[in-house]
């Protein structure tokens, strides 16, 4: 195996643009970042929630697919049994981790009020789940992608390049769910460090099946378990 490979990585599958694999342009990379604020801007404000939904993961998919010449399997593959296995247990782990980080946490007073409002939870929201952290994914896969690119032209160490990469976005995603300034502590830690369960499925295998699989039973399962008066 590439020694600049990590040892639980499958070895077969690498992750695209960042090595030649395939080559785009500055622009290219330029227009693959306009749509993830647009996607972002369409969840956000597009009124029909199910539409933003639906159309969040589509629209940053349409370029992704296009530069990668409609190789589909550069992010899709099929799962296997020990694959799906491995997304029950990074679920179960993110669990443990926001459970014991957040009990941590509260006892210091840095909890904050982040996260989603319980008022903004509901079986249609739960429903449109499916659609939109498809779109989270994809919102972390493309800056993932580009700093993993700028590393490695000036590192040429792949493995430093992946840390320091999945460091940065993770610490961007947590942000984006702050909702005031109390918050960011426990965003930073839960909501942007935590992500390091699905950044593993998908170092695992390249494969953004498995770390949208894991966030999806994470938050469905969160917001099941509120609706139901568990929390």
């Amino acid at each position: 195996m590439n020694t600049d490979f990590f040892k639980f990585e499958k070895g077969d599958r690498d992750f695209p643009f960042y090595n030649a694999n395939p080559k785009i342009s500055q622009g290219d990379w330029i227009i693959l970042l306009f749509s993830m604020i647009l996607a972002f801007g369409v969840y956000l404000f597009y009124p029909n929630g199910l539409i933003s939904a639906i159309l969040f993961p589509v629209i940053m998919l349409i370029p992704l697919l296009y530069y990668l010449k409609g190789d589909i399997g550069a992010l899709f593959t099929r799962l296997s049994a020990n694959d799906l296995a491995l997304v029950v247990i990074l679920f179960v782990g993110y669990l443990i981790y926001a459970i014991i980080l957040g009990e941590i946490l509260a006892n210091i007073g840095l909890m904050g009020n982040e996260a989603a409002d319980n008022g903004f939870i509901s079986w249609f929201s739960t429903f449109t789940l499916i659609f939109s952290l498809m779109g989270e994914e994809l919102l972390k896969l493309i800056p993932f992608l580009l700093f993993l690119r700028i590393f490695f032209k000036y590192t040429h160490s792949r493995k430093f390049s992946m840390i320091f990469s999945m460091l940065v976005v993770m610490l961007g995603f947590g942000l984006l769910h702050a909702t005031d300034l109390s918050a960011i502590p426990s965003v930073i830690l839960i909501q942007g460090l935590g992500s390091i369960f699905e950044f593993l499925a998908y170092f695992r295998s390249k494969n953004l099946l498995m770390s949208y699989l894991t966030h999806l039973l994470t938050d469905v399962f969160i917001f099941v378990v509120t609706l139901v008066g568990v929390i």
